[in-house]
């Protein structure tokens, strides 16, 4: 699968870093997904009437009832240059009911000047109409080490692939503690920031 990618964002050109995939299979090793799930890196996505985007990944079911997905249901923006301004409107657009239509936005902000990036899981609203950030998690370096505030980043099942669970052979997607922190190491090498 073509995992979250540190790859070319979108329009801005947007880069995470150094090329290759941004979570590999050794951070992403669900193998079943494989079959399940399409990317969405590099295609570019009606969003609405008005607009397009192109994603710098994400990810829908292969299939829904028999049917091709065209829009993802689990968007990533990444962020090295843009702002977090900005970042916050993609996952706007990206959840919004009437716009993208994705279940989950998630958006990772990487410092240029010092080890730090922080990653949001943002969902829609209905109630509100805007998005809202379901988890926040901070990864920091210093001293050689990386710490990392927050909880295990989790995809549940259903909000990617839009149907319950087969367990115990399929299972919501969760990077723990060691993933985020192996993801945040390799980010700093690739950028060359000190940690």
């Amino acid at each position: 699968m073509a995992a979250f990618r540190q790859s070319q964002a979108g329009a801005q050109g947007e880069r995470a870093g150094a090329s290759g995939p941004l979570w590999s299979t050794e951070l992403w090793p669900e193998y079943w997904l494989c079959e399940r799930v399409s990317s969405f890196a590099g295609v570019e996505v009606d969003v609405n009437s008005r607009s397009k985007k192109i994603p710098d990944e994400g990810w829908a079911p292969t299939t829904v009832m028999g049917s091709v997905k065209n829009k993802p249901t689990v968007v990533v923006e990444v962020g090295v240059t843009e702002t977090e301004a900005k970042l916050r409107r993609d996952a706007t657009m990206w959840t919004d009911s009437t716009g993208g239509q994705a279940n989950i936005a998630i958006t990772i902000k990487i410092n240029q000047a010092k080890p730090l990036i922080k990653i949001d899981k943002w969902e829609w609203n209905p109630v509100t109409s805007t998005p809202y950030v379901v988890q926040h998690i901070e990864l920091a370096g210093g001293n050689g080490t990386c710490s990392v505030s927050g909880p295990s980043l989790l995809i549940p099942f259903e909000k990617l692939l839009l149907r319950a669970a087969s367990y115990p052979r399929e299972w919501s997607i969760v990077l723990d503690v060691e993933a985020l922190k192996t993801l945040a190491i390799n980010i700093w090498m690739n950028q060359q920031i000190a940690y």
